[in-house]
């Protein structure tokens, strides 16, 4: 699937809106875009910053959004946890626009961050054949799919019917 025609910031500001609207099932869940968290080690310039509450204890969830060319790497992973770190902040989440590198996965499945892939909404819809296809005016204009390891190697299921695998993925770590 080839990635989104978006512009940057469009594409962060589609990001926090598809997480916001996902709700988790979160009690007061907000969502900023590019906001500055101090951190031990400087003032970092954050892409989305989503805050709630869960048994009567306030979280904040760093969000990092990656409109690339390639695959997400692991030095992007590790940066984006020492930001985590840095800032005191609870969990993470990282959008990407082309996947995520098989060491990425298993390194954010054991700290916590939560993989989403951000794509255009036909893949929502199930093509079957090759090429360009029209989207059905019923069909969402960007799908984003939770991303998990699995037996085969990767497994992929839709934010918008299964938004509690982004807090299984938190569970972690």
């Amino acid at each position: 699937m080839p990635s989104p025609d978006i512009s940057p910031e469009n594409y962060e500001r589609e990001c926090l809106a598809q997480l916001a609207r996902s709700g988790l099932g979160l009690k007061d869940l907000r969502v900023t875009h590019r906001e500055r968290l101090p951190g031990v080690d400087g003032i970092y310039q954050i892409d989305g910053v989503a805050r709630f509450e869960a048994a009567e204890l306030d979280f904040r969830v760093l969000i990092e959004c990656k409109l690339n060319k390639r695959p997400v790497e692991r030095d992007e992973i590790l940066a984006f946890h020492r930001k985590i770190q840095s800032t005191g902040s609870h969990k993470g989440a990282m959008f990407s626009t082309n996947g995520f590198q098989k060491s990425v996965i298993e390194y954010a499945e054991k700290n916590g961050i939560a993989l989403l892939w951000f794509t255009d909404g036909r893949t929502s819809w199930g093509l079957k054949s090759r090429g360009p296809h029209e989207k059905p005016p019923w069909a969402d204009d960007w799908a984003v799919w939770i991303v998990r390891s699995s037996a085969q190697g990767e497994r992929h299921t839709i934010l918008k019917d299964h938004a509690a695998d982004v807090l299984e993925a938190w569970r972690a770590s």
